[in-house]
């Protein structure tokens, strides 16, 4: 199970590095079929999540009712976007399953560290261009990437640091590399991946804390003062993030490169609501021109992946999105255990909500945060609760107090 853990986490990664070769996009989404048979093969009593169901019904359905020219290949992106959904999303479930997919969490969260940390160390010796107006990119093949991976990254390792049974310089190790991850989230420039990072971290610090109120604002109030002491230290960070605000001032819009899109999707919603337009298809007879040409060639720009999940598959696959994303949200919020690893996959679908508001791959299949997105949503599922729950020790008090980071302690 651990081999095939890692196979499908290093094949996955390295998509997104340009220094090595990827693999075709028919071998990458056939590797996932053959793991995913494989792996229902050695474990029966497969079950099926209902919800998920509802969602493939709706792609379907949406490809039926609708015509979709041939260049935008429906039926091909469906089957593509079946081979990886069967292996790593909720659709198909049991233990075994689940505790696989949990593998492939934890070897992915791993090798994340290693690009950021090899990013940061590349951007520090001059290897990495940092002339990209877009953002710096460090190994990953677009800084769009770097982005959501960095800001993921510092997620993990708050968690890390959180957990009760690393020693205290491991703590500040963790804490460090949480530092960097962000710094390189900044750098690379994406505003809905930093946006999306720090509600993440809020989300976090509010569900671990949410029984000690008094210790959760302590903990902000110190990393605010913390941020505010260390803000010279940091600021050149900031060039590519403060570049696109001054940009969308000129034209007075923050959203400018996403406004157009954004009222196309809704238009597309609105003609129809209740299957979409078609699984991954635009209508190009309202696209703006600067987006036909890619369009022509079965391009396709969402602009966002929420309005997009509409303007395609409409309420039909919408609901059943939304159920399956935001119902784990929120009882992770209100019920998660405190040294439970849910608390982790809450703060990462939290940072999806946001960044799905501006970047869409919702069902992407070839995009690296499609791939990552529904394995949380896998992970997020009521029949896998328990399967996080780090289990309580005899002396929970003293565990609770040397598992609780004060960050206004470490500060001093």
């Amino acid at each position: 199970m651990k081999f095939f853990a890692w196979a499908i986490a290093i094949l996955s990664v390295n998509q997104i590095i340009w220094q090595t070769p990827n693999l075709p996009q028919m071998v990458y989404y056939a590797i996932f079929l053959l793991i995913a048979i494989v792996m229902v093969f050695y474990h029966p009593n497969i079950k099926i999540n209902v919800c998920m169901l509802f969602f493939i019904i709706a792609i379907v359905c949406s490809i039926f009712v609708n015509y979709i020219p041939d260049y935008f290949m429906p039926w091909d992106r469906f089957f593509s976007f079946l081979m990886v959904i069967l292996c790593v999303s909720p659709f198909l479930y049991n233990s075994e399953l689940m505790i696989f997919r949990k593998e492939i969490f934890d070897k992915v969260n791993i090798l994340f560290v290693i690009v950021v940390i090899i990013s940061f160390l590349g951007y520090l010796a001059g290897i990495y261009s940092t002339a990209d107006f877009s953002g710096f990119r460090g190994c990953t093949s677009q800084s769009m990437l770097l982005s959501p991976i960095a800001a993921l990254t510092s997620l993990f390792c708050l968690h890390k640091a959180f957990c009760p049974e690393i020693s205290k310089k491991e703590k500040y190790l963790f804490l460090g590399m949480m530092v960097i991850a962000f710094l390189m989230c900044l750098l690379a420039g994406s505003r809905a991946s930093l946006s999306g990072g720090i509600v993440g971290i809020l989300y976090y610090l509010k569900v671990r804390y949410r029984r000690n109120m008094k210790l959760f604002l302590k903990v902000l109030f110190s990393m605010l003062i913390v941020i505010s002491v260390s803000y010279p230290l940091w600021e050149s960070y900031l060039v590519t993030v403060a570049g696109k605000i001054e940009r969308s001032r000129e034209v007075g819009s923050m959203t400018t490169t996403r406004d157009v899109l954004w009222q196309v999707r809704m238009m597309e919603f609105k003609k129809s609501p209740v299957c979409g337009i078609g699984f991954n298809y635009v209508d190009e007879t309202i696209l703006p021109s600067v987006y036909k040409i890619a369009a022509k060639n079965g391009v396709i720009e969402p602009g966002s992946g929420w309005l997009f999940l509409l303007s395609s598959l409409g309420m039909m696959g919408t609901i059943p999105f939304l159920l399956l994303f935001g119902k784990p949200l929120f009882r992770i919020y209100k019920k998660a255990e405190s040294y439970s690893d849910e608390i982790l996959i809450g703060a990462c679908l939290s940072f999806f909500a946001i960044h799905l508001i501006a970047e869409g791959y919702i069902t992407s299949s070839g995009s690296f945060l499609f791939f990552y997105l529904w394995l949380l949503i896998s992970l997020a599922q009521i029949p896998v609760r328990k399967q996080f729950f780090i289990k309580k020790t005899a002396n929970r008090e003293q565990k609770q107090r040397t598992c609780s980071i004060d960050f206004a302690e470490m500060s001093r």
